[in-house]
């Protein structure tokens, strides 16, 4: 029985019907090289010199990413209050739905223009509209122009989708073993752009003459130093000879069936894509609703510049931090677990928001809507890797990177209307309208004067929340007829209709 035929011997059939390969499962742990993060782990790894080549590479991605990122959280801290400057708080997110809606369109040919003529012009493409962008805002903001504004931010926009296609470029790079990591050192590039964007936006916003100028002076700065790392990764290389794609899909394609792999609606009603785009949807919506709210909340709640750029450093670093061990939390406990953990933590943080509006509830809510964002984004990227064939890559992605900011373009701007009005500005207000009410009170020390005041309130709070801070004579209007309001209740009505023409 010990002289068997090896062949036999090495494929073993189960009472199941299933091939067990035995000298592959004996030597398992013989070949299987120590842990990635371990000091020999790494030493042995770097032996190898496609592994170097590999790591240099998602490196060079990860730097890029760090660039890409810092040039969207730029435009996040600046243009929406560069834009209420030039208008009003009504047009203040329009720039940056430009922005999205271009990078949307954009992302759905990106792939398919990756696999048809490589990954080197798309993505030089996307830098080069990052710089045209940058000088044309820059040209806005010296002029105070604000339909150049928008058309700036939208030129910015095609750079969205190439940043946050590097997540996907680095899973060509690396091993089916190391997608998960791969991604996640990409993503963690971002906490250098955490720390970097918002300290650059306080620090430039008024360097030059005009304000908001210097911001957009560095994100040219950015866009052209991206440009020249997209020269240094060796996509054709990498591409081409040493590593084949990444896909940890059990499928396999038998020879004669069409190269392109199955139709979309087959990869789109997949369970594993569905989980994967669903998590990713939430997640990012969930993370960037907050983020993009969060300027125009805490500038209307009466905070400085410098605080609102504090609060999204917070939270960019809670976003990005994580990102050093989320991979490896993805192989340990797997792709889904981990997403639904980080949705779970984004509803803690939006829970925390309906505290208050301290300083305080901003930056904690946002550390960890950030943190819950990284789990699910990086969970999500890694379960996709599951739903597609290689040859199915580029019509996956085209289908995936979309899905990030359609809710951003869909419903940002209402939602951020409606916080700003209904929560912030309200907030404000009824704190303005306390504090008068009890100088009022003092001064009178009569019952007349609260019940006075109390019937003031709707009109006090018309007034305050109108759009007239552009101008030093309305605002010097506005404070006349709130004495004459406090004066004289009856004449509130007239009041109104006074100030609205």
């Amino acid at each position: 029985m010990a002289n068997l035929n090896p062949a036999l011997e090495k494929h073993r059939t189960t009472t199941n019907g299933e091939s067990l390969d035995i000298t592959k499962q004996e030597n398992q742990s013989e070949d299987q090289p120590p842990p990635f993060w371990s000091i020999s782990g790494l030493r042995t790894r770097w032996a190898d010199a496609q592994f170097r080549k590999m790591l240099w590479n998602i490196f060079l991605l990860s730097w890029s990413w760090s660039l890409g990122e810092g040039v969207f959280f730029i435009q996040i801290s600046t243009t929406t209050l560069a834009a209420t400057n030039f208008a009003n708080w009504y047009l203040a997110t329009i720039p940056i739905g430009f922005m999205l809606l271009v990078g949307t369109i954009w992302s759905v040919f990106l792939p398919r223009v990756v696999a048809r003529i490589g990954y080197r012009p798309p993505l030089y493409l996307g830098a080069l509209m990052g710089m045209t962008g940058a000088g044309i805002c820059i040209v806005a903001t010296w002029y105070r122009l604000y339909w150049l504004l928008v058309i700036g931010a939208a030129f910015l926009g095609g750079q969205v989708p190439c940043t946050l296609y590097y997540r996907l470029v680095a899973l060509q790079f690396s091993t089916p073993q190391f997608a998960s990591k791969a991604i996640a050192m990409v993503v963690a590039g971002g906490c250098l752009s955490a720390v970097i964007g918002p300290e650059i936006a306080k620090h430039t916003v008024n360097a030059l003459s005009k304000p908001f100028s210097g911001a957009y002076l560095t994100t040219l700065c950015e866009c052209t130093l991206l440009l020249f790392t997209m020269t240094m990764i060796q996509f054709t290389e990498i591409k081409n000879a040493d590593y084949r794609p990444v896909s940890t899909s059990s499928t396999r394609t038998a020879s004669g069936i069409n190269k392109n792999g199955r139709s979309i609606y087959v990869i789109a009603t997949q369970r594993t894509f569905l989980v994967a785009a669903l998590g990713g949807f939430v997640s990012w919506s969930a993370m960037a609703i907050q983020m993009s709210a969060t300027p125009l909340a805490m500038t209307a709640a009466g905070y400085d510049f410098v605080q609102v750029t504090t609060a999204v450093e917070y939270h960019l670093l809670g976003m990005f931090v994580p990102s050093f061990i989320s991979g490896n939390l993805c192989s340990w406990f797997g792709s889904r677990l981990i997403m639904l953990t980080g949705v779970i933590i984004q509803l803690t943080g939006t829970l925390l928001f309906q505290r208050g509006f301290e300083v305080s509830h901003f930056n904690l809510g946002l550390i960890i809507i950030g943190v819950g964002w990284n789990f699910g984004y990086v969970g999500a990227s890694t379960l996709l890797t599951q739903s597609h064939r290689p040859e199915e890559k580029p019509k996956t992605h085209s289908m995936w990177i979309p899905q990030d900011e359609y809710l951003l373009v869909i419903i940002l701007r209402p939602q951020l209307k409606h916080f700003d009005k209904n929560s912030s500005n309200r907030t404000r207000t009824m704190q303005l309208l306390q504090n008068e009410i009890e100088k009022r009170t003092k001064t009178n020390q009569s019952s007349s004067s609260s019940s006075n005041s109390s019937s003031c309130t709707p009109v006090m709070m018309f007034l305050l929340t109108s759009s007239s801070k552009q101008k030093t004579t309305k605002e010097k209007r506005k404070q006349n007829l709130l004495s004459s309001c406090f004066d004289n209740p009856r004449s509130s009505q007239s009041t109104v209709d006074e100030f609205a023409l």
